[in-house]
């Protein structure tokens, strides 16, 4: 019966209300098949909508530092937007799956990097530079620890 319902609530989109009720089969029947099956069918399709919602949110913030940003920046504003894009792009990578936004994130913060290189702020572009560095893109993290030598 529970799975019965966790099927019905998973049609209805209602994923971890369903998960709930799966769980409850499997805790009268850890053997039961179907329900095992029915939770791991759930949690796929829960980790996918979470990818689909983090690359969409992505998609909508085109250029992060470009919208945070006029076209002639002061240095001191150039510096805030750095330290909000690195905030930002932490908290995301605190929010979401290991390696779901990695891909977006990466070529996001590789795309700010002309605007953001500019700046005189060597705390900020070496925060950067790790990030991109962590993220696996290399030779924007190069530059921007290049540049962080350069400012010393």
């Amino acid at each position: 019966s529970y799975n019965n319902i966790g099927v019905l609530l998973s049609k209805m989109g209602r994923l971890e209300e369903a998960m709930s009720h799966y769980q409850a089969a499997l805790s009268l029947d850890k053997d039961y098949t179907d329900a095992k099956n029915n939770v791991e069918a759930a949690r796929v399709q829960l980790q996918s909508l979470q990818k689909e919602a983090s690359v969409n949110r992505l998609e909508d913030e085109e250029s992060l530092i470009q919208l945070m940003l006029p076209a002639q920046a002061s240095e001191e504003m150039v510096s805030i937007a750095l330290r909000k894009l690195i905030s930002d792009a932490e908290a995301r990578r605190r929010r979401t799956l290991p390696g779901v936004l990695d891909e977006d994130l990466k070529r996001q913060l590789t795309n700010s990097l002309p605007s953001v290189i500019v700046t005189t702020d060597p705390h900020a572009l070496f925060s950067f530079g790790l990030i991109l560095l962590e993220l696996g893109a290399y030779r924007p993290a190069i530059r921007a620890f290049t540049r962080v030598s350069a400012l010393r």
